[in-house]
């Protein structure tokens, strides 16, 4: 053994234990030399050349001992005590033939511990030879012969390996003849006539070859007596076990036989097994005893003593089991715990206590580094050392039975000073602004064993993206970086958390990123300070990001070239596009102004739709408003510079930071050009105008210009040979055309004759320098052209004069309700006259039918009627030819009171003189019709069919006239007065 670290060896323990090996059998001890240079004992003291070094403890039966080294222990003389251990195996007859292990360690009394050294032993038997034992055999006087059937002479034999044995004659009796067979069996044949004891000898052998030899004794004459066992008494230690190995020691020991004297022999078998331990019984009367743990008293087995002629009687053995008090055996406890940590032990854990006492634990010495606690059951105990210690805390214990037998030992508690692990402070909500550089300077360290040793720290934005951005470092910190995302700073925490606390760190999340963004932060002490190595600690957190409103982006295309004449779509490449981060589906404001030129609407299809805005502006959704972008157009309105404008506004949404306004413009260089035709519009009102009605018209060029020698005119799709004359605008950008609707002239959208209908009649059309201007129109139905920015309907055409019809033979009676009837032109207003005078109007619906009640009584007598119709253009028609009324008395057709409509209804006859007249829901399938004229005849040959509410009459018997329809019903009839115009 080589000396460690430990100063001595004072309370050093070895330790020897046999952990794997049969009790009773197997035992440990110290081999003395008898030399004084190597180890003796005196009682239970070791001496390492002549000086006491220590004191040994065997364990019960020997299965283990410990010897306890005192301050004059060396690391020679701890090796000269191990190498003088010893094992022996007590069963010298038959030991268990299995591998024993022994485990040998020693403690230094400072906290260490040696390895563990381990010694196989295998037990080996060299071919131990069988057991015999002496037979003895009785023949009668005058008996011709003896035959022993097997096993004979090998019944009482054995052999320790259980191997097969044979037996065979070595040496015949002096007196007869002796036959052993190989089985055991025998034939003795005596001699006639003799009396006496003769003896031969056999010999057994195994099939290793070894032999042992035994007697035969024949007792010729006499009677065989039972042998006379005695009893036997052993004494045995409690815990310890008995092995009887001795014939002579056995049971059979003294026992005797009275027939065969000296020359006994018998044959021991067990007859009852102690009730206390275990026995391995042996023919021999041998035996190995072993009492049960704690047992102490008289444990009792029986055997039986049989000699050769099978008399046998039973004796008792009693082994007499002394309860002896062993003292507890103490091992050392070793603990270990850093500095300032609690600690929990039990003094009696691992003691061995024998006699299972009550047993008693004291401390003998009390701590220098710390704090001892005793627990309730006085056993137990607590330790905790101050801080900022490290070494071995040695406590003397002692544990004691209810005879006051002790052990001593040491607790010994290797105190080291660990190393503490670090911790990092985050706030409760970490927060940092959009798109933002945000100081990290809620953030802190601590390390209650670091002291101003350097640490290092590590800060991690998680996210690509982001980034930690690191300001100027005080002296003593340095700092490693690894891309833009990862910071490591090594210095005191002190110093890192002064640097943190005065925004030295910068963190800012991924671009636009409002959610989804975290930091790590991590602590490595570097190992300071204490043993236990780094310690290092990590937190993650989620970063919340307080959104900053984005201002947004107008994408514009670049500076524009075009020609004057030219329109300039804003898709594609020339597209206006608007983009904001955080708008979402928010409101946004973006205003459009151009100067140069004016904003118009480009259709997918081309062209140009409006008059066109300087400025507009457009609310509502980031993607409706882009929509919105892909049909804009510019279109200028002179040569130079222009310039489109584009403000786009977010209404502060969303975030921080209030709205937020963004201004571009698209500066374009307009190329200039002879004069050309813009658009063409009307400076009248949009409306329907009548023949004789005036409309003044536009033509627009792109800058001005002069007419001379001649009148322009402009043909109109209006009537045949129409034509706009030019009325002014000379040398103005615009030239000024006035038509006068003509008689016969009909449109509902007025446009002009094609992209030449501008002509000049023998006139020049020149600009400012003079260059003859273009007098192409632009395309019609365009969004320049007369019908894209105007709506004028022209109705030149009067109507025809009204048609009337009134009661039948042109009579009515004085006194009733006038009705009249008839036809125009549909829409119109009809003006009805009497005598000259004008008594009423009404207006022709939609299929040209009017109507009209002449309540003013009238005189008998004749009258003339006539009617003009005015059409919704203000157009009149010649009057109606005269038509004559005569009013009579007399009487006709009154309404009666069951009557459903007290106004008729007019029905002008079509052609085939089918009417539909609709009765509406309410009227049920009728039996039959009828008309009642003004005259009271009813006329009921029509031929009709019911239509669903509707009903479909031939009316080609009936004239013209007031009639009243009456339905025949299943439950009563339906009446309404009805007008027949024809």
């Amino acid at each position: 053994m080589l000396a460690g670290t430990a100063p001595d060896f004072n309370r050093a323990l070895l330790t020897a234990v046999i952990t794997l090996g049969v009790p009773g059998e197997d035992s440990l001890l110290i081999r003395p030399v008898t030399s004084g240079e190597g180890i003796t004992l005196q009682g239970r003291k070791v001496l390492y050349k002549g000086v006491v070094v220590g004191t040994y403890q065997p364990a019960l039966a020997w299965s283990s001992l410990t010897v306890r080294f005192n301050e004059r222990a060396t690391a020679a003389s701890i090796t000269a005590v191990i190498r003088s251990l010893a094992y022996t195996n007590v069963n010298t007859v038959n030991p268990t033939v299995a591998p024993r292990n022994i485990q040998v360690a020693v403690s230094d009394g400072y906290g260490s511990v040696s390895t563990t050294s381990v010694v196989w032993i295998e037990i080996l038997m060299p071919r131990p030879a069988p057991v015999a034992t002496s037979d003895y055999y009785r023949v009668s006087e005058g008996q011709t012969s003896l035959v022993i059937p097997a096993p004979g002479v090998l019944k009482n034999d054995y052999h320790p390996d259980k191997r097969p044995f044979e037996a065979k004659l070595t040496r015949d009796t002096p007196v007869g003849h002796v036959v052993v067979g190989r089985d055991g069996s025998v034939h003795y044949t005596p001699q006639p006539g003799t009396t006496g004891t003769y003896t031969a000898t056999y010999t057994n052998c195994d099939n290793w070859g070894v032999c042992v030899s035994e007697t035969i004794t024949f007792q010729v004459g006499g009677e065989n007596e039972a042998p006379q066992p005695i009893p036997d008494h052993y004494p045995l230690k409690e815990h310890q076990g008995l092995f009887i190995g001795s014939v002579g020691n056995g049971v059979l020991g003294n026992d005797t036989d009275p027939n065969s004297g000296s020359g006994i022999v018998l044959t021991a078998s067990l007859v009852s097994s102690p009730e206390h331990g275990t026995l391995t019984f042996y023919p021999n009367g041998t035996f190995l005893y072993h009492p049960a743990a704690d047992y102490h008293g008289d444990d009792t087995f029986r055997y039986k003593a049989c000699d050769t002629d099978n008399a046998c009687a039973e004796s008792i053995v009693t082994i007499a089991v002394a309860d002896v008090d062993y003292p507890p055996y103490v091992p050392d406890i070793i603990l270990a715990v850093p500095d300032t940590t609690w600690l929990t032990s039990d003094l009696l854990q691992n003691v061995i206590n024998y006699d299972k006492d009550v047993l008693q634990a004291t401390f003998l010495t009390e701590p220098t580094w710390g704090k001892l606690v005793h627990l309730a059951d006085e056993s137990t105990f607590s330790y905790i050392s101050r801080s900022n210690q490290e070494g071995i805390e040695r406590l003397l214990y002692q544990v004691c039975d209810g005879s006051m037998q002790c052990d001593t030992a040491a607790v010994v508690i290797t105190v080291t000073n660990a190393n503490n692990r670090p911790a990092v402070f985050l706030p409760a909500i970490l927060s940092a602004r959009e798109d933002t550089p945000t100081p990290l300077s809620d953030i802190s360290f601590a390390d209650p064993d670091a002291g101003n040793n350097p640490v290092r720290v590590t800060f991690e934005a998680i996210q690509t993206g982001s980034a930690m951005t690191a300001g100027t470092l005080p002296p003593g910190l340095s700092i490693v970086r690894t891309g833009s995302r990862i910071i490591n700073i090594t210095g005191p925490i002190s110093s890192i958390n002064t640097w943190l606390k005065e925004q030295g760190l910068m963190y800012t999340p991924v671009k636009d990123a409002t959610s989804g963004q975290s930091i790590r932060v991590v602590i490595n002490d570097l190992g300071n300070t204490g043993s236990g190595g780094a310690q290092q600690a990590a937190v993650s957190k989620s970063v919340a990001i307080i959104p900053v409103n984005d201002a947004p982006v107008n994408s514009l295309p670049g500076d524009q070239t075009m020609k004057e004449n030219e329109l300039l779509v804003l898709t594609g490449t020339k597209a206006i596009r608007i983009h904001d981060v955080d708008a979402g589906d928010a409101r946004i404001s973006v205003t459009i102004a151009a100067t140069g030129g004016v904003l118009v609407v480009s259709p997918i299809s081309g062209g140009e739709i409006g008059a066109g805005v300087s400025s507009l502006v457009l609310t509502g959704r980031l993607d409706s408003i882009n929509a919105a972008l892909t049909a804009l157009a510019f279109r200028p309105t002179r040569s130079g510079a222009a310039v489109i404008t584009v403000t786009t506004n977010d209404l502060g949404n969303v975030g921080e930071g209030g709205p937020q306004i963004v201004t571009g413009a698209i500066h374009i260089k307009i190329a200039a050009t002879p004069a050309v035709i813009m658009r063409v519009t009307a400076l009248s009102p949009d409306g329907l105008y009548k023949a004789g009605d005036h409309i003044t018209l536009a033509v627009q060029f792109n800058h001005s210009v002069w007419v001379s020698q001649g009148v322009p005119t402009l043909g109109l799709e209006a009537g045949e040979g129409s034509q706009a004359a030019y009325q002014g605008g000379s040398g103005t950008p615009q030239l000024l055309f006035d038509y006068t609707v003509q008689a016969g002239d009909i449109t509902p959208r007025l446009e002009y004759a094609g992209r030449q209908a501008l002509l000049l009649n023998g006139a020049l059309l020149r600009d400012s320098l003079a260059t003859d201007a273009t007098v192409v129109l632009p395309m019609p139905g365009t969004a320049s052209s007369l019908k894209g920015t105007s709506y004028l309907s022209i109705d030149g055409i009067p109507p025809a004069p009204p048609q009337i019809m009134i009661p039948a033979h042109n009579s009515t009676i004085e006194g009733d309700i006038l009705v009249m009837a008839g036809t125009s032109e549909a829409g119109s207003r009809v003006l009805i006259s009497m005598d000259g005078n004008a008594i009423g109007t009404t207006v022709a619906d939609a299929v040209g039918g009017w109507d009209y009640q002449h309540a003013e009584a009238l005189y008998v007598g004749k009258h003339t009627l006539t009617l003009q119709a005015t059409d919704s253009a203000g157009n009149t028609s010649t009057s109606s030819g005269v038509t004559t009324l005569f009013v009579t008395r007399g009487t006709i057709v009154n309404n009666e009171e069951d009557e459903h409509r007290a106004t008729p209804r007019a029905y002008p006859v079509p052609a085939k003189d089918i009417l539909f007249i609709n009765l509406g829901t309410n009227v049920q399938t009728p039996l039959g019709i009828g008309f009642v004229d003004s005259r009271g005849i009813t006329h009921s040959n029509a031929d009709w069919e019911w239509q669903g509410h509707t009903l479909a009459v031939n009316v080609s018997s009936l004239s013209g006239g007031l009639y009243v329809l009456l339905l025949k019903l299943e439950n009563g009839q339906y009446k309404e007065r009805i007008l027949i115009v024809r």
